[in-house]
């Protein structure tokens, strides 16, 4: 009798000991469950945007424009009745707008209709304006390499909603999580084939093994995801769990990158909205989650199509579609759009950048994971413009024997705002390898001159100052340094406005040692330019920058000597619109802006009689920049700008040969071709306090208006020139034409 108690008291133990266990393995795994899906925490990277294309009356835009913009977008073309349609013809559009959640507002989707004329938006019907959504150009995806976009149950189409059910899971309505009615049959399907053929699990079952489980085929993980599957069911209902499910599907890959999600998947895929594909198109989806490496469309699509077809099947004998529907749908092709999300990884650079600064203001986990939209100022449309000239150019060139295995880079800033519109980093513009717009340190050539002017200018010297153009010996670590102008020749004396226009290597030189290399290399370093006073080298070019460094430099000298930093960010929009992170421009003063003013001046000069009169004659209006030349003709550089732009472009081969290529023959022609796409913004410099316009003789010393050769220039008002012989005693008459500017 003893032992029978010992033993149903062991039993008892081993009962209790059991109970707890599993008792406590549930608890765990509940916690599991309910920590992951009460708060829906799924990764969800931070999405990258270009700008939002501006649509108004009088818009600098082609109708080819356009309809490559909408084509970016994924717009398909047919009636415009509804969102994401647009029809053409000839220089007439209609586009039905998506809308978007923009930082001032929602931007409503609506019917426009639009006229061109000359290159620019005639009329516009519909809105006195309106704004595309903006382009996607990347994401941020967290280290587990998952990329989704969160899909609501307002947003889900009801197709996709029944018709994933009816071919994944056709009682997932009626049982628990676990389907023992179809695990029998498949078990019964599976033995009669002598092979696996038909699975058992439910969508609940899938997915808790895709958020909690891996795919290893063990006993433990299978009752963990029976039991978790029970869980899930009991605590939340149906539609939760279908919606958790079209958020997390796995349905493709690219690269590290995996496709969660039919919302993500559908932009991969369709490079469309979800919300506007066609019944066979969200067949195709559908028929992924059945394996997307077998049924890749893209790699595959004989294959994707018979499984797309099978879908469709389902969704006629279940009710979804109609005879006619299904016919109409089963005789579509694939649809699949060439590419992966057309502008994503096109601007690797520009992502990096954009990247660079978000992680000034955001830790890492929150970037990949919380779905914040970060709107950025890149123009599409101008890249592409930018890209496609440039390459004609270095094709001209290459054709005419001028250069070989050319590549080329550009910047372009918005003057004011500091926004960077368009970064390209080669000539092919696809974003592959190695960027020369941020990463290219090659030598300037006469771009940095002006520094050396702009601190002449800053000791109280004027246009008209006479500079030495005569040769020069400098003696150096490396021995005597004796450089020439371009032409081999010297004219003695000239003005300073000249010798900077005509960008004379000696008057240049000859300058900066009467002004102190010291002390115009601390002018430099100001600029942000890091030169060495004992390497005087330097101030014919011979320093290493890139064009993204270049284009900060010239644009100190477009905004008044204000440092505007390169603004990569409008605005970053935290999930829902619940809340707006705007990016202002925080400019700060640098450089003397009397001083600047009167660079200003001369630069424009370069453009009308200097070295840059080539580029600006046939721009036809008033811009400001200056060409650079390195040794032996093997980088080619122009920097300029008008009111509203700063462009920085050089060209030149990666393995550093020589070409036939000066600043204004190369990388002017790029410039030209790049300005010619902006709108005539004129130059506009701003006249600070401090300056007035002076009577000057050829000396650069005060003179009268009724003096022999002399000219208005301005000058500093702390830091008037000298009286010439003809200033003194100057008339009434002349003295008002000298304080306001004759």
């Amino acid at each position: 009798m003893e032992t029978k108690h010992r033993g149903l008291r062991l039993a008892l133990k081993l009962g209790l000991t059991a109970s707890v266990v599993l008792g406590l393995w549930l608890v765990w795994l509940n916690a599991r469950v309910t920590q992951q899906l009460d708060d829906f925490r799924w990764e969800v990277p931070a999405k990258i945007h270009a700008r939002a294309l501006e649509l108004y009356p009088g818009a600098r835009l082609s109708a080819d424009q356009l309809e490559g913009e909408l084509r970016r977008l994924g717009y398909q073309k047919g009636q415009a009745r509804g969102p994401g349609r647009y029809l053409r013809a000839g220089n007439d559009i209609q586009v039905y707008t998506r809308g978007f959640q923009f930082p001032d507002g929602v931007e409503p989707a609506r019917r426009l209709r639009l006229s061109f004329r000359s290159g620019a938006v005639a009329t516009l019907d519909g809105a006195a304006i309106a704004r595309l959504e903006p382009p996607l150009i990347g994401t941020l995806v967290p280290g587990s390499g998952e990329d989704r976009t969160l899909l609501g149950a307002d947003d889900t189409p009801v197709l996709l909603s029944k018709g994933l059910v009816a071919v994944e899971d056709r009682r997932f309505r009626d049982h628990v999580g676990l389907d023992f009615r179809g695990l029998a049959r498949a078990m019964v399907a599976n033995v009669s084939a002598g092979r696996v053929v038909e699975g058992g699990s439910t969508l609940t079952q899938q997915l808790v093994k895709n958020l909690f489980l891996t795919s290893a085929q063990t006993l433990t993980r299978k009752l963990n995801e029976a039991a978790m599957a029970l869980l899930v069911e009991l605590h939340y209902d149906k539609d939760f769990i279908l919606q958790a499910y079209l958020n997390q599907a796995y349905l493709g890959q690219s690269g590290s990158r995996a496709i969660h999600g039919f919302a993500r998947a559908s932009a991969y895929w369709f490079a469309r909205p979800l919300q506007e594909l066609e019944p066979a198109q969200l067949a195709v989806l559908v028929g992924l989650v059945k394996g997307p490496s077998a049924y890749h469309p893209r790699k595959h699509p004989e294959r994707a199509l018979n499984r797309r077809n099978a879908v469709l099947g389902v969704w006629l004998r279940e009710g979804l579609l109609t005879e006619a529907a299904h016919a109409r749908e089963k005789a579509r092709p694939l649809g699949i759009s060439p590419s992966p999300g057309t502008l994503q990884g096109r601007f690797p650079g520009y992502l990096r950048l954009v990247k660079q600064a978000l992680l000034e203001r955001y830790p890492k986990s929150v970037l990949e994971t919380e779905g914040l939209t970060v709107l950025t100022p890149l123009d599409p449309i101008l890249q592409e413009s930018m890209q496609a000239s440039a390459d004609a150019r270095l094709n001209q060139f290459e054709s005419a024997g001028r250069g070989s295995n050319l590549q080329t880079a550009a910047v372009v800033l918005a003057a004011g705002t500091g926004e960077v519109r368009a970064l390209l980093g080669d000539r092919a513009g696809d974003g592959v390898g190695f960027d020369r717009a941020l990463d290219a340190r090659r030598q300037v050539g006469s771009l940095l001159k002006p520094l050396v002017y702009l601190h002449a200018f800053e000791q109280g010297m004027n246009a008209l100052s006479p500079v030495d153009d005569v040769p020069v010996s400098i003696q150096t670590s490396d021995g005597p340094w004796q450089p020439q102008n371009y032409s081999g020749e010297f004219e003695g004396q000239v003005p300073l406005f000249v010798a900077l226009s005509e960008s004379k290597n000696l008057a240049a030189v000859n300058l900066a040692q009467r002004l102190g290399f010291e002390a115009t290399a601390d002018t430099a370093q100001r600029a942000g330019v890091q030169v060495k006073a004992s390497q005087p080298s330097w101030v014919l070019g011979a320093h290493l920058m890139s064009p993204y460094q270049v284009a900060q430099l010239y644009s100190l000298f477009a905004n008044d000597g204000f440092e505007v930093p390169p603004k990569l960010i409008r605005a970053v929009l935290r999930p829902d619109g619940q809340g707006v992170d705007p990016y202002p421009t925080q400019p700060s003063a640098r450089l003397d802006s009397r001083s600047v003013y009167q660079l200003q001046q001369v630069l424009a000069q370069v453009m009308t009689r200097g070295t840059g009169r080539f580029i600006g004659e046939r721009l036809g209006r008033p811009v400001a920049g200056k060409s650079g030349t390195s040794n032996d003709q093997r980088d080619s550089w122009f920097a300029g700008f008008d009111a509203e732009n700063i462009v920085a472009v050089w060209v030149g081969s990666d393995n550093n040969e020589t070409s036939k290529l000066t600043g204004s023959s190369g990388a002017g022609l790029v410039w030209l071709d790049v300005m010619r796409t902006f709108p005539g913004a004129g130059l506009g410099f701003r006249q600070p306090a401090g300056v007035e316009i002076a009577w000057v003789d050829d000396l650069g010393r005060l003179s009268r208006p009724d003096c022999p050769g002399a000219q208005q220039v301005v000058v500093q008002s702390a830091r008037l020139p000298e009286a010439g012989q003809c200033s003194s005693a100057p008339s009434l008459w002349g003295r008002v034409k000298q304080i306001f500017g004759g």
